[in-house]
């Protein structure tokens, strides 16, 4: 999910990973879309129509409820990649960044199993408020560490844990 300014300059919002809902906020608020949604793998999305899914939540209050937890949380996010921005330094932030993409995948895994993503640099680098080129900066030198393996349009996390403590610094 990006925004694009009038300039051009583009900024990714978050990822949506599968089985996941997008667009909630302009179905609630019955405004127009205010994000661009841009799949970066083959995807298949489901349109459900504003009418139809507000027949469900006037009939199913507790459906409205999980919606209004997914727009809690989507806010909660968009504060905390505002809060990282001014306060933490990139590496922090790009840590972020790489864990939440892979979070699904090292749940099913055991720690020491490395994970291999589809990575843009250029869109970490709007994720994170930053230029490619220190994303790339970043990357080299945690592969130098040993945390992760840099390809082309690809990333493979083999140290998880060295990202999750850097992600707090």
């Amino acid at each position: 999910m990006s925004v694009t300014s009038e300039s051009g300059r583009e900024a990714v919002l978050g990822l949506v990973t599968p089985g996941q809902w997008f667009g909630e906020a302009s179905l609630f608020a019955g405004e127009p879309r205010g994000n661009d949604a841009d799949a970066v793998l083959e995807s298949t999305i489901a349109i459900v129509p504003a009418a139809a899914v507000h027949r469900i939540v006037d009939q199913r209050p507790d459906y409205l409820l999980q919606f209004l937890a997914m727009i809690g949380q989507r806010y909660r996010d968009a504060l905390d990649r505002i809060d990282d921005t001014v306060l933490r330094p990139l590496p922090a932030r790009l840590a972020r960044v790489v864990l939440q993409s892979c979070e699904r995948v090292l749940a099913t895994l055991s720690p020491s199993n490395p994970v291999a993503l589809q990575f843009s640099q250029e869109q970490a680098a709007a994720m994170v408020g930053a230029s490619r080129q220190s994303i790339n900066r970043v990357l080299k030198q945690w592969e130098r560490q040993g945390v992760v393996q840099v390809g082309y349009r690809s990333l493979t996390v083999l140290d998880p844990g060295i990202l999750r403590a850097l992600q707090h610094q």
